[in-house]
């Protein structure tokens, strides 16, 4: 049996399990926040086909896929309106977990996932801000930039990083912002997402009497 065929039928008996009476709307914040990623992978690829991630070439490729490409004002429309829903529904579904107290009875490491998986979020707005290489993009980056030096040990390793250890904002900042967003950053968040999704599948959904029973309390 192919790695494939083991995958679709594993996928199939996931789909085919009966779901839980407990689950209710609440339990769809995380879906939608998994929806919203779906919609931000798909447009991303999208958008790619017309960007440059020049300093030349940037702004003129984005002013390009506003005004002329077929759909392409819809389409980076959706992007950025996804990714602004994705980080809310990602934040609520967060404090829908921590004050259900979902995290608990061996759930703490998948807890831990989802925070990284919302540093990555963050990341992804971060590193996607300066990519319409306009004023506003270039100047709150820039601002940034400066916020990150004064941090004690971890900023001058931080701008290496991002900035490759350029004092201001150029070219070689542009492409490694380009990079992260779209070669590095996607990878990390499909892998935790799909341990996420693998380890709510395995401990099931959080019941609302498992605290009680935690601590011994009879309903």
């Amino acid at each position: 049996m192919s790695i494939w065929t083991r995958a679709r039928t594993s996928l199939g008996q996931e789909l085919d399990r009966p779901a839980s009476p407990t689950i209710g709307w609440r339990h769809a914040i995380g879906a939608l926040a998994v929806f919203f990623f779906a919609v931000e992978i798909l447009t991303g690829i999208l958008l790619m086909v017309y960007y440059q991630p020049t300093a030349g070439d940037a702004y003129e490729s984005i002013q390009y896929i506003m005004s002329t490409a077929s759909l392409g004002w819809l389409v980076r429309g959706l992007h950025v309106w996804a990714g602004t829903l994705l980080v809310l529904f990602a934040l609520l579904h967060l404090g829908r977990v921590w004050l259900q107290g979902a995290y608990r009875g061996g759930r703490g490491f998948n807890w831990g996932i989802g925070v990284l998986l919302l540093l990555l979020l963050l990341a992804f707005g971060f590193t996607g801000m300066l990519l319409p290489w306009d004023q506003a993009a270039f100047w709150t980056i820039d601002e940034a930039r400066e916020a990150i030096a004064r941090v004690p040990f971890l900023g001058p390793l931080l701008l290496g990083v991002l900035w490759g250890g350029i004092e201001e904002l150029g070219e070689g900042a542009l492409l490694r912002f380009y990079v992260f967003h779209v070669g590095l950053l996607p990878w990390i968040t499909v892998a935790l997402l799909g341990l996420h999704l693998y380890l709510v599948g395995r401990q099931g959904l959080h019941r609302p009497d498992e605290p009680r029973r935690e601590e011994g309390i009879e309903e």
